[in-house]
């Protein structure tokens, strides 16, 4: 499976993925908060593997939204919606993969934190970690993320992106 998904970031927004998140085919949130220009620039992986091939670009598209890509070696360029909202007072990421062949919209979610070593860190929900059944359902998925935040498989390690900042 290809290793990336989020990033985006970049967040988005994007994601380079071992694992696969959890798609959601509802949206959860609505884009509206203001966006934090600590996620906006171009961001390297933080493993030496793939320090040198992949790379995520976050830039504002509009007041409540970002635009992010991930390239990934020679993999071409994936690209991302993506906009910030709190699930139980925690910013998070709503990413929808940009792929005009899609049959229909798909979502997937990350929580996301800046360390004081300038590091983005991007905890992408895991598809282990939320029943497949709620993937049509808004409010239920909404509840269940809320009422699980404590669950260690939503900062699922094999989909997280630890990224550094290398232009602005």
């Amino acid at each position: 499976m290809n290793r990336g998904l989020l990033a985006l970031a970049t967040l988005a927004l994007s994601l380079l993925c071992v694992g696969c998140p959890f798609v959601s085919y509802v949206p959860i949130a609505q884009p509206g908060a203001p966006l934090d220009a600590r996620l906006v620039g171009l961001w390297a992986d933080t493993d030496p593997s793939n320090a040198d091939s992949l790379r995520v670009l976050i830039i504002p598209f509009n007041a409540t939204e970002y635009y992010g890509e991930m390239r990934e070696d020679r993999d071409g360029i994936t690209r991302y919606r993506a906009y910030p909202f709190a699930l139980a007072g925690e910013p998070y990421l709503h990413v929808e993969m940009l792929n005009p062949d899609a049959e229909r919209a798909s979502y997937f979610f990350a929580r996301w934190s800046l360390g004081e070593d300038g590091l983005l860190l991007l905890d992408v929900v895991g598809e282990d970690a939320v029943p497949e059944s709620l993937q049509e359902n808004a409010a239920a998925l909404t509840d269940y993320l809320t009422a699980h935040r404590g669950d260690p498989r939503l900062r699922d390690t094999e989909t997280s992106l630890k990224l550094r900042r290398i232009a602005r």
